[in-house]
């Protein structure tokens, strides 16, 4: 992939070459991608702007540095197109999409979060009450290794991608608070 640099002239392929540079750990490449993307959807190209916004959660989740806003317009934006999905299934991505930035200290507008109100419930391992408690405590307490410890057990056999969202909202939270903040972002990718 090193090969290939992020053109407008590539843009309709940004999502797929950034997700590939997102896997292998190359954030500033992938947000190359994201740019052009968005620059060419800006000048009119449909396919680059199809794949700005497959790309855009992603790099608004790993995104450290505010270059990738989540703006009301954007986050509308995303919302209203996803060709090929049900309606609730795009409310159940959505629902993730806000748990997923509102864990990482990432505000959703409140018009918007109302929006997302009718989502499907997202079905997953409750942990036991004992462990919950033991997890907001060890949060509370400032107690890192803890913290990181009932967040694994927490997560189950699965992992982030089958947990509930108010489950994958107080562990990202969770991590944030422990000062693992670049934890948090993973888990919330791979959620």
């Amino acid at each position: 992939m090193e090969a290939i640099t992020a053109s407008m002239a590539l843009a309709g392929y940004a999502d797929s070459a950034g997700r590939i540079h997102l896997l292998n750990g190359h954030v500033e490449d992938a947000l190359a991608w994201y740019e052009a993307a968005r620059l060419a959807a800006d000048q009119g190209n449909l396919d680059a702007r199809r794949a700005m916004l497959a790309l855009w959660p992603l790099m608004a989740v790993i995104d450290e540095t505010g270059t990738v806003s989540i703006e009301p317009d954007m986050l509308d934006l995303w919302m209203s197109t996803h060709p090929g999905r049900t309606e609730h299934e795009q409310l159940s991505r959505t629902d993730l999409l806000f748990t997923v930035f509102e864990g990482l200290g990432k505000p959703v507008p409140f018009d918007l979060q109302q929006r997302a109100l009718t989502a499907p419930l997202r079905h997953g391992p409750i942990p036991p009450a004992t462990l919950w408690r033991q997890l907001i405590q060890a949060i509370t307490s400032h107690r890192t290794g803890e913290t990181v410890l009932t967040t694994l057990v927490a997560l189950g056999e699965d992992g982030p991608a089958f947990v509930s969202t108010p489950v994958l909202s107080t562990l990202l939270v969770g991590l944030r608070e422990a000062g693992l903040e670049q934890d948090s972002r993973r888990l919330a990718m791979e959620a």
